[in-house]
Order: C-alpha cells, then sequence, then structure tokens
C-alpha cells in the first residue's frame, strides 16, 4: 500500500512490491497471481476487519445513534489515498467491488437486525435495500474524497444516516405523504393499489 501511495497503483509491479517487502518472488506467488489479486487481498482483510467493528454497533431499538455508519466514515477519513485508489476502479475494479461486496453483506445483516428488533416485516428484499445503500454510500465516499475533501467524516455519515432514515424525499425538503407512488406501470408487482397506500402514508 505504501508503493501505490507513493507512485499510484498502475505503475507498481510485483518486483517493485517484493523488493519493499524483502521477500522472494515465489514466495509471492505462492500466495497471489499479482498485483490486483494482492490489493484485493488487503481491501477484503480491510473491510471484514472494519464491518466486525460496525455490526456491533446495529441499534436494537427504534433511536438510530449511527455509530456504525459514523466508523465507517472516519475510517475512510484515516485512509483517504487508500479509499481513493479502492474507489477509482484500481485492480480492474476488483478492488472496489471487494469492498462493495463485504460492507453490503455488512449492512444487509444490520437491516435485518433492526428489523427484527423493532417487530417489522419487509416490504423489499433486504439483499436489494442493502445493495442499494451500499451503492449510495460509495457514491458518497467519491464525491466526499474527490469534490468536497474539506468536509468532515461526522458531516458526510450524518448525510448518510438522514437519507437513510428519512429519505431522499426528505432531503428535498417534502414533507411525508407528499410523494405518492402510483404503481400502475408495474403490472408484475402485483395489487398496485395496496402499494400505493402503503407508500404514502
Amino acid at each position: 500500500m505504501a508503493l501505490v501511495l507513493e507512485q499510484g497503483f498502475d505503475t507498481v509491479t510485483v518486483g517493485a512490491i517484493i523488493a519493499r517487502a524483502d521477500v522472494a518472488r515465489a514466495t509471492f506467488y505462492a500466495h497471489y497471481a499479482d498485483q490486483h489479486d494482492l490489493l484485493t487481498a488487503i481491501v477484503e482483510e480491510l473491510a471484514s476487519d472494519l464491518t466486525a467493528r460496525v455490526l456491533p454497533q446495529t441499534p436494537t431499538g427504534h433511536v438510530v445513534y449511527g455509530t456504525g455508519i459514523l466508523e465507517l466514515y472516519v475510517h475512510a477519513d484515516q485512509n483517504r489515498e487508500l479509499y481513493r485508489v479502492v474507489l477509482s476502479g484500481a485492480a480492474d475494479g476488483r478492488a472496489r467491488r471487494a469492498y462493495a461486496a463485504i460492507v453490503g453483506a455488512a449492512i444487509e445483516q444490520a437491516f435485518t437486525q433492526v428489523m427484527e428488533a423493532n417487530h417489522g416485516v419487509p416490504r423489499l428484499p433486504m439483499v436489494a435495500a442493502a445493495t442499494s445503500w451500499t451503492g449510495s454510500h460509495l457514491a458518497l465516499l467519491e464525491w466526499w474524497l474527490n469534490e468536497v475533501p474539506d468536509r468532515s467524516a461526522d458531516e458526510i455519515a450524518l448525510i448518510s444516516l438522514q437519507l437513510l432514515v428519512n429519505g431522499y424525499p426528505w432531503g428535498a425538503g417534502l414533507e411525508p405523504g407528499q410523494l405518492v407512488l402510483d404503481t400502475s406501470a408495474y403490472p408484475s408487482h402485483g395489487d398496485a393499489r395496496s402499494v400505493s397506500q402503503v407508500q404514502s402514508r
């Protein structure tokens, strides 16, 4: 990772890695196929460690403190250059996909825990909700780190949490029920009328 931060991922070779790590080429290839594989493994380890710290902070009641979500953004703040490398699509996009997969799985678990703790009945598949949130999380990270880097981690985490809890219409200044979903164009969804009523409440 030091080499990546110094030179950029595209210029780092296996030869440079083994020289810096002081290991034999055969030792490297016994564990990794190439530098792309190594970066993916590093990101997987990083994301697994991060989500292991986030999940225990999942709320079990109806009040959301967001300490777990804040942890995601604080970690990105502490490792900004690494995250830029991952989000840029380095390693043929494998590092980004590895991070997204691990965070997405953790978020799906967290969503399910919140739902069960509050006796909810899901209206959508939890995996769909988690996948959507993870995509938004990655986009928000990119916007922050590349476009508005002076904003603090807690500012960005609060934006993420407000959208998660209150929704995009709230973010646009609308009131609950001001938008009503018309599902008549989606006949395979079932009873459009009942869905519209649920969404408008």
